[in-house]
């Protein structure tokens, strides 16, 4: 299961969509949430398509025009059984029943409250909808605060104010939290802080995994590099840079992330190719 996350500063701008597109194209996650859309509800549903994704919740923004601000969505697949439980400004609550699991997760997107002298409220929030829950939690997105004195700085950061030199501040607000629940029901949680798109913010992309589906992995061919995906050359190369400069990746989590995303962004591209070809095959063969 992958779960992307990302404060975009604006989908009502056409550059900044067209790079989300991207990044579900080759990321190919199961749900998205984005923080400060900018939109309001009507116009993030006529956006429930977006980059192949099949609905969307929205948190319509506040203000019109230049004043607009604050806005969140949450995309899902259509394969993926989720229900949205609760809402706010500032957060989406929504419960999981993932197919490779079959057991039900609590995901909460949430946009901290940006001002300084509400940081506590952002927390106070969580533990509010956690309620000490027993269920595999996880929160994701933009909590507009530190947890610790070393988010001041560092290669990890997730923000910066893109200035220059003495002035330039970068901090690590961004996470991705789970719980012990959640830790025991996938095999491995994987978090990848991505290139900066079009915003200030680095989106995230959550990786997870099940004992059961490592092994079905292992059992399937070896991955093979398609000849055709070079039609589309500058995509692909997209697709492999993105997924390869991957902060604190081992070179094995890394082939592992490029043949992942280079499989889902070419069955979308292209099409399922075995599959084609087996049908084709079929064919010869009664005639």
């Amino acid at each position: 299961m992958r779960i992307f996350s990302w404060n975009c500063r604006g989908l009502e701008n056409l550059p900044t969509e067209q790079a989300l597109i991207k990044l579900i194209h080759s990321k190919v996650p199961d749900v998205v949430f984005v923080s400060e859309t900018c939109l309001h509800a009507a116009e993030a549903q006529r956006r429930r398509r977006l980059g192949g994704m099949s609905n969307v919740f929205p948190v319509g923004c506040a203000g019109n025009g230049k004043s607009r601000g604050g806005g969140l969505c949450m995309w899902w697949r259509h394969d993926l059984e989720l229900e949205i439980i609760n809402s706010s400004l500032n957060h989406i609550m929504c419960t999981i029943l993932h197919p490779d699991t079959q057991f039900p997760m609590t995901l909460i997107g949430v946009y901290g409250f940006p001002d300084n002298r509400r940081k506590r409220d952002t927390w106070n929030l969580i533990r509010g909808l956690l309620g000490g829950s027993a269920r595999p939690c996880l929160v994701i997105g933009d909590f507009n605060d530190l947890v610790s004195p070393t988010d001041k700085s560092g290669y990890r950061f997730t923000w910066s104010n893109k200035q220059e030199a003495s002035n330039n501040i970068q901090e690590r607000i961004n996470f991705a939290l789970t719980n012990s629940a959640w830790d025991a029901l996938w095999a491995s949680t994987f978090v990848s802080h991505m290139q900066k798109h079009r915003s200030d913010h680095s989106p995230l992309l959550l990786t997870c995994d099940t004992y059961r589906r490592r092994k079905e992995l292992a059992r399937k061919r070896m991955f093979r590099f398609e000849e055709m995906w070079l039609r589309e050359g500058r995509e692909c190369e997209e697709v492999v840079s993105e997924n390869w400069c991957q902060e604190g990746a081992t070179v094995m989590e890394k082939l592992a992330l490029v043949s992942g995303a280079l499989d889902g962004w070419g069955k979308e591209k292209f099409g399922d190719l075995p599959r084609k070809i087996s049908d084709q095959q079929a064919i010869l063969q009664k005639a």
